[in-house]
């Protein structure tokens, strides 16, 4: 009888199978191992036990490959199957050649690069370009650019295992909402997404949104301005465009500052670098949130006094408060600065003094008693449109001051270690420092004309 074949499943112990037994053949018992044999030995004669260890030992020297063919046959195994998939990639390869040809043939305007037809729909129908321009610029036939910007859309990128696919109509549509109003300029990417319609991650909105030159950004805190408020920022920088540093010395700036311990609130918008003073892009400031005032003076490279608002003891800054405690500190320093620079001032043009007196426009400051003394001490005022911080630059001071006063370590936690600290910081303002600030007006003018009355960067 043949050895039965080798099943590389069976493992050393198991039973070997037998094959089916002729016609006629002795009744065999069914092979249960060794076991089974302990207890069979007077057994009848005819009846045999084929996984004896003597018929085990030569089927297995006959029948069982050894290691080293083992290891050959599964190198064959994965040759075989390398070979295979060669042969598959080598055909699909052939394939998407042969349908290209064809679609070539159908549809030559099918080929055209994915950047090129973005390109061409951009200039018809975003820079109202018309098709022969078009297509003498990118060097395309009229019938192909013709079809390309009248097809419903620019066919997107392929790729693996992507199931949306961006091209440039998705990121107009973005655009197209964020650029719709400020509110939506304070959107997340995620709440931009969901708004606009389009279901894409984060990651996706901003790097789309980053190649139309749109980034998130800390939006600036700028006074509201209306058109009645542009029109007189524009009339005064017309107005004063021909002043020169040396005019600008003669004029001694104002004003009052809140100072507090607390921080500034961030708030993020998206938009391009040079959106950065856009309206819908700017963070409103409003002077309406109480904290102890201070005031302070300079008029060319000269500081003047620094003066501590005791709301506790005098209130509100009214009208009668600036007169009693604010106007005899700018008296003073007014009077001390004409006696000691009326020399380089000569040839003045502001009438009998040789300095005029700038104030923003505080109820306090345009008060008629507040008015009628300084004509009753023949002080010439500077006609200061509203709402406009960017044109003084005694506003750089105090952010200055603020910057530095944040800084401390550690910081000023009561009233008095706050005005101590304030004190200090006014003292080391260096005098160069207000005199390139004065030298900065000129450029302060120029860039509310460029802005027609609208906010600028200082």
């Amino acid at each position: 009888m043949p050895s039965p074949r080798y099943d590389p499943s069976r493992t050393e112990g198991t039973p070997e199978p037998t094959l089916p037994d002729p016609p006629g053949a002795p009744l065999r018992l069914p092979s249960f191992g060794s076991f089974f044999g302990l207890f069979a030995p007077s057994l009848p004669g005819n009846t045999t036990l084929p996984n004896t260890p003597s018929t085990r030992s030569a089927a297995s020297s006959s029948s069982t490959p050894t290691p080293n063919r083992r290891i050959r046959r599964a190198i064959a195994r994965l040759d075989r199957r390398e070979r295979r998939e060669e042969q598959e990639r080598e055909e699909r390869a052939a394939e998407r050649i042969q349908r290209r040809r064809r679609l070539q043939e159908s549809n030559p305007r099918a080929l055209v690069p994915y950047s090129l037809r973005c390109t061409i729909k951009g200039l018809y129908r975003y820079l109202q370009e018309p098709i022969s321009p078009i297509a003498a610029l990118v060097k395309q036939p009229y019938s192909t650019v013709h079809y390309i910007v009248n097809e419903a859309q620019t066919p997107t990128r392929g790729g693996y295992r992507n199931a949306l696919a961006y091209g440039s109509p998705i990121r107009r549509r973005l655009v197209d909402f964020l650029e719709s109003n400020a509110w939506a300029r304070r959107l997340t990417y995620s709440e931009l997404s969901f708004h606009a319609g389009v279901p894409c991650s984060d990651s996706t909105v901003a790097r789309y949104l980053k190649k139309e030159g749109f980034r998130r950004c800390v939006a600036h805190a700028k006074p509201w301005l209306t058109a009645a408020h542009r029109r007189v920022r524009l009339a005064f920088a017309l107005a004063y465009r021909h002043f020169q540093k040396d005019d600008w010395w003669r004029v001694m700036w104002t004003d009052e500052a809140a100072m507090h311990r607390g921080g500034h609130q961030r708030l993020y918008v998206i938009r391009r670098p040079d959106e950065r003073f856009l309206p819908n892009c700017l963070r409103p400031k409003f002077t309406n949130i109480p904290h102890t005032m201070v005031w302070a003076a300079f008029c060319g490279a000269e500081k003047g006094p620094l003066l501590f608002w005791n709301k506790e003891e005098w209130g509100n800054i009214t009208a009668q408060g600036f007169l009693d405690h604010i106007y005899p500190k700018l008296k003073e320093f007014y009077d001390f600065y004409n006696s000691e620079y009326s020399i380089y001032f000569p040839n003045h043009e502001f009438g009998s003094t040789p300095t005029i007196v700038q104030m923003d426009g505080a109820p306090c400051h345009r008060a008629r008693i507040t008015i009628a003394k300084f004509q009753e001490d023949d002080i010439e005022l500077l006609q200061w449109p509203a709402n406009s911080p960017d044109l003084n630059p005694i506003e750089a001071v105090w952010n200055l001051m603020k910057t530095r006063l944040a800084k401390r370590k550690p910081r000023p936690l009561t009233k008095e270690a706050m005005q101590a600290a304030i004190e200090s910081e006014w003292e080391n303002l260096e005098a160069c420092y207000f005199e390139d600030l004065v030298a900065s007006m000129p450029a302060r003018l120029q860039a509310v004309i460029e802005a027609e009355g609208g906010p600028t960067k200082w």
